[in-house]
Parts: C-alpha cells; structure tokens; sequence
C-alpha cells in the first residue's frame, strides 16, 4: 500500500489548489456577504451570482474555461493554459463560490446591528467596522468557512479535470485514474488519506463554531 511519500506530489498540488480557490472565494464572498446581510435589493448579486455559479454542470465549467484559455493566437493563455495553475483555480472559484457566498451571508447576517450603530456613532468607518467588528466577531466562523471552501475545491474531480495542466495531478484526478486501471491498492490507500484530511477538517471547523458559540453564550 502506497504510504504518504509516493502520493506528495498529488497532496501538495491539491493542498494548493484548495488553498488558492478557498482564499479567491473567500476574497469575493466577503464583500458580496456584507452587501446582503440585510435582504432586499442589495442581496440581489449575491443571489443572481450564487444561482448562476450552482446551475452551471462542472463539466461545462471546464470547457467554458478550456474556451476561454486555449487560444493557439495568444502565446500568453496559452501558456497560463498549460503551465500554471491558473486555470484550475478558476474551476475550483466558480465551483466552490455558490458554498462560499451561503456561509459568507449567513454568518456575517448575524453580526448584531446595535454594534455596528454604536461604533458608528463613536466614530469607527465602515472599513474599521467590517474588519474590526464583523470580521472580529466572526472570524472562527470565516476560518471554517475557508477551511469547508478548502475541503469542497480539494475534492472537486468534474470541473477541474478538464483544466490540470498535463504534468499535474490532484488527489481526485489521480484516484480516478487508478479506479480505471484497477491498482486498488494504491487507490484505497489514497482513499484512506483523502478521508482521514476530509475528518481532520471537519474536526477543527466544529471547533471553531463550538468556541464561537461559546464566546457568543459568554
């Protein structure tokens, strides 16, 4: 049974895509979130941008950016198209970005207003009271969400196939190639890691939202 050293590569290519995705959704996500914590027409972008992202198949995620970078007139996308991540990290962003912008909202909706009223009135900017109130207030809650982001784009296998460049393998990529050739050795030993890192994220996100509560309850 193939032990952690002969799977590295594929870890390490997947610990950076997730890492990479998760960090790009949660760059959008927080604003967007902020927007619509209150409803109404504001939520409207957030709503519009998290139902296209959902009703869009992952296979067609991947051609829509196999169109968008395999373009043989332009040396430049066609080399970020074969020689960087950037267009799995795409896939992984618009696949991941329909749970990024639910916890976003959720969790920032309940930062309480009088709060925010009351830092306003002693002067705080808005800045100062999403990054220093809401965010401040909500940061074990936002490490899980970028921590379950992380753990949803490291397990995606349909939308990013398409777009791994040819010398890179993810975790998924790999095991469904070892399904098709039978090495079930290799393949549950894989398994076996992907579910132990799946159980330790899990883990520190229960946490994470354990002590939020607890601090909230405080």
């Amino acid at each position: 049974v193939g032990g952690l050293d002969e799977f590295r590569p594929e870890l390490v290519t997947t610990a950076i895509l997730g890492c990479v995705a998760a960090t790009s959704v949660m760059m959008v996500t927080l604003p967007l979130g902020w927007l619509a914590r209150h409803g109404g027409m504001k939520a409207l972008p957030t709503v519009v941008l998290g139902m296209l992202a959902a009703a869009i198949p992952s296979p067609l995620i991947g051609l829509l950016v196999i169109m968008l970078f395999d373009r043989p007139e332009s040396d430049w996308l066609a080399w970020m198209y074969d020689r960087t991540i950037v267009p799995p990290v795409i896939a992984l962003v618009v696949r991941s970005l329909p749970l990024g912008l639910l916890l976003c909202w959720l969790a920032l909706r309940s930062v309480p207003q009088a709060t925010l009223d009351a830092a306003s009135v002693d002067g705080a900017s808005a800045v100062r009271r999403v990054f220093s109130i809401a965010i401040g207030q909500r940061r074990n809650s936002l490490m899980a969400i970028w921590l379950a982001t992380f753990a949803y784009a490291s397990g995606d296998l349909a939308a990013s196939i398409l777009v791994v460049p040819p010398d890179m393998y993810t975790v998924p990529v790999r095991v469904f190639g070892l399904i098709h050739a039978g090495v079930r050795n290799d393949e549950a030993a894989l398994c076996l890691i992907s579910a132990v890192g799946f159980a330790a994220i899990a883990a520190v996100c229960f946490r994470l939202i354990r002590g939020r509560r607890r601090s909230a309850a405080e």
